[in-house]
């Protein structure tokens, strides 16, 4: 589906605006993705460190302490007139004047005053575990798609089920540039984020459509860039990049710019349409793989819900337990260059991370018994 904001536009992006359309709601979550200049950040973020005192407190999330340190240092200077962040808290901060005995003169300082936020990082320290739950009453995690580091979505979901589990009043959101489709919150939760080329709207997703109670509190946000008027200001950078394919995407080059997409929620809808070539069964798992127009794709069928005639699980299997001592490389063969020729090409897609940990582990294994010592997905 898709939604179209019913105001004019904007010099930056709001928060109000998407509460005011029944977007950002409290006792849901919103995931949003936008292009870079558009003011993400001050307009989530900075706004609600506005709204929030000492009884209804702010929640700030990055995947990693160093992130954290690296953004707090970033922070402090830009707004340490307002509030100061460590490692675990947000406080605001107090203007004071005091009189310098050496020359007689008044300085001004600032100093912290109260604890208006907590900071939590996944992967770090578990600082979050000191925080009053019952005061929170905005949680704000930032970059939760970034290349490489994406917001880990197991811990993600165990901190907010804590704050969630003590009310019902609480506002959440991801933000996030265009960055990583293969983000584990993306692909855990099944979210489509591919918005259709002509699509000139912002493009609004439930993530539980069929569910009546939540169904209009739970979004995915892919924010139409082009209606902030600070988008569409010339800057160098901007008009240098747009020339560069590589350097593009971190412009508004529009929604084909995301890096790395190799793993993606399928409808069932696609994959029925796919045609599936070989599987591989070891232990708790089917891999399948299959080809859709010039795509591979590669998935876990617990269920056995997709018929792929080739197998080759027991053969292998009884390789790596050494129980062959002499195999047929040709099946073997057939499963690697399959899957690393449609790499090299950038045509596989992964519909869960877990399918691309087995084939990584998959094709390691192979690539030790066929001899081909380097290759690389």
């Amino acid at each position: 589906m898709t939604y179209t904001i019913p105001t004019k536009p904007r010099d930056f992006f709001t928060w109000e605006e998407y509460r005011d359309a029944g977007l950002i709601v409290p006792g849901g979550i919103s995931i949003i993705n936008g292009g870079r200049d558009i003011g993400k950040t001050t307009g989530s973020l900075i706004a609600w460190l506005k709204l929030a005192n000492t009884e209804e407190m702010l929640f700030f999330i990055r995947n990693t302490l160093k992130e954290i340190e690296a953004y707090r240092k970033s922070f402090n200077a830009q707004y340490g007139t307002q509030w100061y962040m460590t490692a675990t808290e947000i406080w605001t901060v107090e203007k004071v004047e005091l009189l310098n005995k050496k020359t007689g003169k008044i300085e001004i300082d600032y100093r912290k005053k109260d604890v208006i936020g907590f900071v939590a990082s996944l992967n770090g320290t578990d600082g979050w575990r000191s925080a009053n739950f019952n005061k929170i009453k905005y949680i704000y995690a930032d970059e939760y798609n970034q290349i490489g580091n994406s917001l880990n979505f197991e811990k993600f979901m165990t901190l907010w089920t804590s704050v969630l589990r003590t009310k019902d009043n609480v506002y959440t959101l991801l933000i996030g540039n265009r960055d990583d489709a293969s983000a584990e919150i993306i692909v855990e939760l099944g979210i489509d984020i591919l918005v259709p080329e002509d699509c000139q709207e912002d493009w609004v997703v439930s993530l539980l459509p069929n569910d009546p109670d939540f169904a209009d509190k739970c979004w995915f946000i892919d924010l139409d860039d082009s209606r902030f008027n600070n988008n569409q200001i010339k800057t160098v950078w901007k008009s240098l990049g747009r020339v560069s394919d590589k350097m593009g995407k971190y412009y508004d080059r529009g929604y084909k710019s995301y890096d790395n997409i190799d793993c993606r929620h399928l409808s069932k809808e696609t994959m029925a349409n796919v045609k599936w070539d070989w599987s591989y069964k070891s232990g708790n798992y089917r891999m399948i793989a299959g080809k859709l127009q010039d795509l591979t794709i590669i998935h876990l069928d617990a269920n056995d819900e997709y018929k792929a005639d080739i197998k080759y699980g027991e053969l292998l299997q009884s390789y790596i337990n050494k129980s062959l001592t002499a195999i047929d490389d040709g099946g073997f063969q057939h499963i690697f260059w399959y899957v690393v020729n449609a790499a090299s090409e950038h045509n596989v897609i992964y519909t869960s991370i877990a399918a691309k940990e087995e084939m990584n582990t998959l094709l390691e294994n192979i690539a030790l018994i066929i001899k081909e010592e380097t290759f690389t997905l």
